[in-house]
């Protein structure tokens, strides 16, 4: 007898975010010695300040531009003025961090993960 397969969702269709501020309900965090922990157990202060933050990344990479993997090479031609002076985020590896520190570039890595312009559906 024929019957349909059971096929599971794509990786980037997660479940729909529920809350009318954008932010998803924090479900389970890792604890600092990898056991999880269950969010009903984390002080409600602690997330809502994890939810500030988010909101207020959101709103900062609003006025900011992406550049992808020319991260490094855009944040020295800011930094020694060959460009414009602007809000930028991009992608750059750690020894590219520790060489632009080292340069004295001002950088800073996101508290939270940023998808790329091009990767969102």
């Amino acid at each position: 007898m024929l019957s349909a397969p059971n096929i599971g969702r794509k990786g980037n269709q997660g479940p729909r975010l529920s809350r009318p501020d954008g932010l998803a309900d924090v479900k389970e965090p890792p604890s600092p010695d990898g056991q999880m922990i269950n969010a009903h157990e984390l002080p409600q202060a602690m997330i809502e300040m994890v939810q500030k933050m988010a909101v207020q990344q959101n709103e900062m990479l609003k006025n900011s531009q992406w550049v992808g993997r020319q991260f490094a090479e855009s944040a020295r031609a800011i930094h020694y003025g060959e460009s414009p002076d602007r809000l930028i985020h991009g992608e750059a590896s750690p020894q590219e961090a520790e060489a632009l520190a080292a340069e004295g570039v001002s950088v800073a890595q996101l508290p939270f993960p940023c998808i790329p312009p091009e990767a969102k559906n």
